[in-house]
């Protein structure tokens, strides 16, 4: 074993490596490679933890052994460096005294920082029945934060030795590397270690998935020895009649992907594209799925090889496929089996022409087996399932109309067609369909004609699956058409109208003896376009009869059992309503924009949370060809038990649209038939938003359900109807009690919070039109690293490891620059305080963007609180003080993306303090000079009456007369007999205590009403509080001071705020409360008291004190003119002697603090050599 590089000093004494060197031998020697930092197999007796160490606050140790462990069915039976009983790992005993949950920690050397990634890899055994964990942890030297959990396994993994590569990214600081083993429920739960080894590289991977969406390409690299190289793209290929269109993750011009340029190369050149290293987890297979495009008139060949890290040779190809398949982007699988590590190597050939480029796209390498649904079948047959882009050589008639179309991912037209194919049923699997055009004329046909079959000695059976579903579908034919002759005049199969949205089995005999023949499919064209006619899986059986098909038998048609209740929001799935089977198409659930039309104002946001990623149903109607005028969709509710009581099914809907036509509410006796007439009934626009709706439900014994059906008007009208909130009340209908918002939003983005997100929605684009391209993405809820190098956390903030989630802006591509993602609160209540919104971001790398805060609420316009580009290469916290009081507001954030794709932004632990950011205020002072607001005072939120500002510097007469003696302005509230009792209370500013004495100084006046009275009471958290003093006509009758001591055993909280709640009689309405001169004091009275009089001593003589500053400024002027006089004297002395010759200048340097000379030269414009640029921040 060999120890050096990076291991602390104190391991990494030469002596110690002599030792070391001298000591090992076998396999526990490294060799001398300079990527290998630690080697261990642990065979060393004299250092047989390779410098690793025991941890002496765990519950027990490691255990170095040789053979079995001590425990049955658990634990190695060899080693993995010689495969031998002779061997020697380590490993952790779960038998006694070891219990459930004991942990053994072995710690590695103290690692000094690096600038590139390591490997630390070794092969794992954990084989028993009540395996517990095994983790790879990371301590930085400071201690003071927990490890970081790099990779944890748990449970039985297997009997054999697996091999584990975790890669840690470069450190700032000295760390360790921990190996953790955590017993399980039993005894049988041994957990080994052997080869342990630490290399200067990235670890090979274990999975790899690839769309080619940035430069960098995955990790892919090309080949130095082939001819040509690979292109990233984007979009078609320069040449035309060859290549894609578009990418196949996106399916759209802008998406990415590689591919061979043919042109200017000669035939045979190779272009070679080499994955990054892969982990060959001991020869256990892995799956590689990729997609590829090769469609031109004379393609090449595309070779797929795996390359072993022990070899230089490719080998030969474990998968190959040549000639055209067609302007499809098509899956293939390969199956790698290696027991090294590997790389996969794309080899493109180019063909005879330069219309033979190749592309490859969405590369997915998974220690999984492949799912078996791409094989590649390219020859000749009658059975044909037409995965192929030969479509098993079938062949287009050349006398028809028009031709059969071979497809997947479902046909073009809505409500008609296919959505996947019959073979794997899935958008993967390919069919052949038919699909007239506008110029087809009705009853045109297309044809296609099989490959032959040969004479047949007797009867046999054609199978097929056939798929009819549209309003016009009008006819699909089978004949059995002898090789030598002509189409005979009557088909032997024919089927018409609609089947339904649905593959069908049919079989037809084919009684021709003795002479080849072919099979002719016959697809003829309806009334309009929607008529697709789709043909799959034909199989000829032949000379013998086809096989019974057996299916299922249909449930027993009984009645479901009634649900008693029903309250559907549509947020989480359908909740068991169903599509009438006799309408013409369907509800949707969605969320999000209804349409694109620029002209039509849709409904954005559903009625459950208010936002576009709200789910409800739709009745979409948008584009006017695929529907015609009368047609309908309905969904029904699950079936409802009646009741003897009258009840009510509420409902919000939407019906928008110039054009909107009926919509219909019925309810339907289970077993009966539509009434002929709707229960309830709406017709028209009603605009673009929500509206309530109730259906009475009267008593009755049978169960039920509600439909809702949607009608189509003219059949060129846009219009959108949808439902939301569907709940069924067992009383008579009456409208819902509007909730309270919550008062903050608190969210760490963790698993224990529901879905992660804390009731924040992603935001979208609500201006969108179509020739716009959206700016709008979204915000991820991500772990650990992100996906680009050298921007984005590395880990959480809560709690600072990979494990920990966190919100994510992805600046890489599709982002553009300037693209913007935003997430938002709910609507939050106001709690009449300041409140400081608490949050950390992170903003690393260099084409960082912005992050912004906004501030909304209805009625108000949107406004940014916190705004910054600056980077922060650490979670950085941030404080904005929210002051705007008002409900129903809401808080966003949004990201801007930057110039690149190396501007992630990341966003974790939001908090809602109710307190300034600042701290509460320790004193707190107010005049009324302005408002009381501007002095953070607030009235009670379900106050009766208000309190008044009188301004003393406007022209309204004073509430008080001109008997007043105050000065000033003044808060004031009046008497009314309408509301006696507790009707107006003033909150003073929260104040924290600090654990002394406060003093409450104020000016009152109560007049005319001997039964008004002020109370001056202290609140607590618990919004309880305590009555401190009593004000009435009685002490007050003019302007008078109070000064009330607030001591300690009033002050029992950390804060405290004042209250001064008023109180009016029954009797007269001209009673008046007057307050001012306000003032909380951190100090007893006492102390208040002697300041006020050493302020009014100091007023007083202050006329003396006057002349004896002017005096003092006099001399002053007078003494600094004379020293002006003196040096520019000297000056004009010292520069007369040195002539022209420019002088040099001393300024003090702030590093060092030295006198350092600088030369300046003669020319104007000199720089002053102590300014710095001021760092601006541009914090809104």
């Amino acid at each position: 074993m060999v120890l050096y590089c990076r291991v602390c000093a104190a391991a990494c004494t030469l002596s110690y490596l002599l030792f070391l060197l001298l000591v090992s031998g076998g396999h526990g020697q490294a060799d001398l490679d300079p990527q290998v930092i630690l080697s261990c197999n642990y065979e060393n007796e004299t250092d047989p933890f390779c410098g690793f160490t025991q941890d002496t606050l765990d519950d027990f140790d490691w255990t170095r052994q040789a053979g079995t462990t001590s425990t049955e069915n658990t634990g190695p039976s060899v080693d993995h460096t010689y495969g031998s009983t002779e061997g020697y790992y380590i490993y952790t005993e779960s038998s006694l005294p070891q219990t459930h949950g004991h942990v053994a920690r072995l710690v590695s050397p103290m690692m000094q920082p690096s600038t590139t990634p390591i490997c630390f890899a070794f092969y794992y055994q954990m084989n028993g029945e009540d395996i517990g964990k095994l983790r790879v942890l990371l301590q930085t030297a400071n201690g003071t934060d927990d490890p970081t959990l790099l990779k944890q396994w748990s449970g039985h993994q297997d009997d054999k030795w697996l091999k584990s590569g975790i890669t840690i990214q470069p450190q700032t600081e000295d760390y360790q590397i921990i190996l953790e083993s955590e017993v399980g429920e039993s005894y049988r739960g041994d957990v080994a270690i052997d080869d342990l080894m630490i290399l200067d590289k990235v670890c090979p991977l274990d999975n790899l998935t690839c769309d080619f969406e940035t430069s960098q390409v995955c990790g892919f690299t090309q080949d130095t020895t082939d001819d040509f190289d690979f292109w990233w793209h984007a979009g078609s290929t320069s040449s035309s009649s060859t290549g894609p269109r578009t990418d196949n993750t996106f399916k759209n011009a802008s998406g990415h992907y590689m591919f061979i340029e043919t042109s200017y190369r000669q035939q045979g050149h190779v272009a070679r594209m080499i994955s990054p290293m892969m982990a060959g987890h001991g020869g256990r297979p892995s799956c590689m799925i990729f997609y590829y495009h090769m469609f031109g008139r004379i393609m090449g060949d595309l070779n797929v090889h795996i390359k072993n890290s022990t070899s230089d040779d490719i080998g030969d190809p474990v998968w190959s496929l040549s000639g055209n398949r067609g302007d499809k982007w098509r899956a293939a699988e390969v199956v790698i089996s290696t027991p090294y590590d590997y790389q996969v190597v794309f080899e493109a050939e180019r063909g005879e022409s330069y219309q033979g480029d190749i592309a490859i796209d969405d590369v997915n390498i998974t220690f999984t087996e492949c799912p078996g649904f791409h094989h590649i079948k390219n020859f000749s047959s009658v059975n044909c399932d037409f995965e192929e882009a030969e479509i098993c050589y079938y062949e287009q008639n050349k006398d028809d109309q028009f031709d059969w179309t071979w497809a997947n991912r479902g046909t073009w037209w809505r409500f008609t067609g296919p959505s996947a194919d019959h073979t794997l049923g899935n958008e993967l699997g390919f069919f052949m369909y038919i699909e007239a055009s506008w110029s087809t004329p009705r009853n045109s046909y297309a044809r296609l004609t099989s490959p032959e079959v040969g004479a047949q000695r007797r009867p046999s059976c054609l199978e097929f699956w056939y798929h009819m579903y549209g309003v016009d579908v009008e006819e699909l034919n089978v004949y059995i058409m002898a090789s030598d002759g002509p189409l005979p005049s009557t088909p032997t199969w024919t089927q018409t109208g609609d089947h339904g949205d649905y593959w069908h089995r049919a079989t037809v005999n084919i009684n021709m003896l003795n002479r080849p023949f072919k099979v002719v499919f016959e697809g003829k064209r309806g009334v309009s376009r929607r008529d697709d006619v789709a043909l799959d899986d034909i199989k000829v059986y032949q000379s013998r009869s086809c096989p019974p098909f057996t299916t299922d038998f249909p449930p027993a048609t009984t009645t479901p059992r009634p649900w008693n209740a029903l309250q559907c929001t549509f947020e989480q799935d359908y909740c068991n309503f169903t599509q009438a089977y006799d309408d013409i198409f369907d509800w949707v659930r969605h969320k999000g924009t209804v349409t694109w039309r620029w002209w039509f104002e849709t409904v954005h946001k559903d009625h459950t949370l208010g936002t576009n990623q709200g789910h409800f149903m739709l009745l979409q109607v948008m584009e006017w060809w695929n529907h015609l005028t009368n047609d309908n969709a309905r969904t029904m509710t699950p079936l409802l038990q009646g009741s003897s009581n009258p009840r009510c099914l509420s409902f919000w809907f939407i019906l928008n649209g110039r054009f909107a036509d009926f919509f219909n509410v019925y309810i339907l006796n289970h077993g009966e038939t539509l009434n002929f007439d709707p229960d309830l009934v709406f017709y028209g626009d009603h605009g673009p938003k929500w509206t309530q709706a109730f259906l009475d439900i009267p008593p009755s014994t049978y169960p039920f359900y509600v439909v809702f059906e949607g009608i189509i008007g003219f059949m060129w009208a846009t219009t959108e109807t949808a439902i939301d909130d569907i709940q069924l009340l067992n009383q008579k209908c009456m409208r819902p009690v509007p909730t309270t918002p919550p008062i903050s939003a608190d969210c760490n983005f963790e698993d224990g919070q529901g879905d992660g997100m804390c009731n924040y929605v992603q935001v979208l684009e609500t201006k969108f039109r179509w020739w716009q391209r959206s700016d709008i993405f979204f915000w991820q809820r991500n772990v650990g690293n992100t996906a680009t190098v050298n921007t984005g956390p590395p880990f959480d903030h809560t709690f600072r490891n990979s494990s920990g989630y966190y919100l994510l802006a992805e600046a890489s591509q599709p982002q553009r620059p300037g693209d913007r993602a935003r997430f938002t609160s709910r609507p939050l209540a106001s709690t009449g305080d300041r409140i400081c919104l608490q949050f950390y971001y992170y903003m690393t790398g260099d084409d960082i963007g912005s992050l912004t805060v906004l501030w909304s609420a209805p009625h108000y316009e949107e406004k940014p609180i916190f705004q910054t580009s600056k980077m922060a290469d650490r979670w950085q916290s941030a404080y904005v003080d929210i002051k705007d009081i008002v409900d129903n507001y809401k808080i966003t954030f949004e990201a801007k993306v930057g110039t690149g794709s190396q501007g992630d932004i990341g966003i974790d632990d939001i908090r809602f303090l109710r307190t300034p950011c600042s701290g509460f205020e320790p004193e707190s002072t107010c005049g009324f000079d302005a408002d009381y607001e501007s002095c953070y005072y607030r009235q009670g939120d379900a106050d009766l009456l208000e309190w008044i500002w009188y301004d003393s510097r406007g022209t309204e007469p004073s509430p008080l007369g001109n008997s007043s003696d105050q000065v000033g302005s003044f808060l004031f509230i009046k008497g009314d007999t309408k509301v006696p009792g507790p009707t107006a209370s003033l909150f003073a500013p929260r104040i924290p205590t600090k654990a002394m004495d406060h003093c409450l100084s104020y000016d009152v006046t109560v007049q005319n009403d001997p039964a008004m009275k002020l109370v001056v009471a202290v609140e607590y958290q618990n919004s309880n509080w305590r009555n401190l003093q009593t004000v009435n006509t009685t002490n007050a009758a003019k302007w008078t001071h109070f000064d009330l001591k607030l001591d300690l055993s009033l002050l029992t909280e950390d804060t405290f705020q004042i209250v001064l709640i008023t109180y009016f009689g029954n009797n007269k309405t001209d009673g008046l409360i007057a307050l001012d001169n306000i003032t909380i004091s951190q100090a007893s009275c006492d102390v208040v008291k002697a300041r006020t009089a050493a302020r009014e001593n100091q007023k007083r003589s202050g006329g003396g004190s006057r002349a004896s500053v002017a005096l003092g400024v006099i001399l002053t002027l007078v003494i600094v003119g004379v020293v002006i006089m003196l040096v520019v004297a000297w000056f004009y002395i010292r520069r007369s002697g040195f002539g022209n010759t420019p002088f040099a200048i001393k300024y003090k340097n702030r590093e060092n603090d030295n006198i350092s000379p600088v030369s300046m030269p003669g020319e104007p414009g000199i720089a002053n050599p102590v300014y710095e640029k001021p760092d601006i921040d541009n914090n809104a």
